[in-house]
């Protein structure tokens, strides 16, 4: 996992074309195009082109050592941490219903061939494979594992910086979102239990729960989830940029990324 020395200069040049990507790319596919879903599968196809390009030329990596083997063990860590994610839904919603908030139940009914529903499963294991599968692992030993998880997590916040309604609790919450998946990509010393918590933490908010997602709406879900009209529970379940925008949010991200050092803490010194 250690980054050679005469490719430390192009990391950086890698970070850039990602970021490129998610800002610039996507605009300009979708006014060429005029189409939602195909310009966000070329931005999805050329971020995940250019990691693998990254790790074949220049880190010589295979797609095993990028975290993607699957095994028995990775599956059940990868059950684990979805399960994981669930938990965090879960206690987010009766924590809003406990606050004056409602979830009320529309259908069972969840289109798997709807444009959200391969956004969600695209964009999570895209932005796992950037940021915890290359720019992470890239820098794994190269001084501390903490350096990897601070710096990969906060261009994972970066990104995400002109999403509709974000807000500081928001953009604090991405950087910490970023930092849990750092922690368990190392613990585990795989990507699919991150894609797994990544995809099951968005597909709950969004199809299950009408939340939005990072700013971003669903409109066909299987409950429809209100937050009460009050200030202070606004601040703590959070607002239109999703449950992301809350303080118990914050707290749950926390106790996750506390729990996962605390007890495997030589991994990550």
């Amino acid at each position: 996992m250690k980054l050679i020395e005469r490719n430390i200069i192009k990391l950086p040049a890698f970070v850039l074309l990602n970021i490129a990507g998610y800002l610039f790319l996507e605009e300009f596919l979708y006014s060429i195009i005029n189409n939602v879903f195909i310009s966000y599968l070329l931005l999805y196809i050329y971020l995940f082109t250019i990691s693998l390009f990254f790790h074949s030329y220049t880190l010589k990596n295979s797609l095993s050592q990028i975290g993607l083997k699957i095994n028995r063990n990775n599956i059940l860590n990868s059950l684990y941490y979805g399960s994981l994610a669930l938990i965090f839904m879960i206690v987010i919603t009766i924590s809003n219903e406990q606050l004056h908030g409602t979830l009320t139940y529309n259908t069972i009914f969840i289109n798997l061939l709807e444009f959200n529903f391969f956004i969600i499963i695209f964009q999570s294991t895209i932005e796992e494979v950037v940021f915890r599968g290359t720019i992470l692992q890239s820098m794994l030993k190269t001084n501390k594992n903490f350096y990897g998880i601070i710096i990969s997590s906060l261009l994972f916040a970066l990104v995400h910086i002109f999403n509709p309604n974000i807000d500081a609790i928001s953009l604090l919450n991405i950087f910490l979102a970023g930092v849990l998946l750092a922690v368990i990509y190392i613990k585990t010393e795989s990507l699919l239990p991150a894609i797994s918590f990544h995809i099951v933490w968005n597909f709950t908010q969004s199809y299950v729960l009408g939340v939005p997602v990072s700013g971003h709406v669903n409109t066909n879900s299987m409950y429809t989830t209100v937050i009460a009209d009050i200030k202070y529970v606004h601040l703590l379940i959070g607002d239109e940029f999703g449950f992301e925008s809350g303080i118990i949010c914050t707290y749950l991200l926390f106790f996750g990324i506390s729990y996962i050092i605390l007890r495997y803490t030589n991994k990550f010194v």
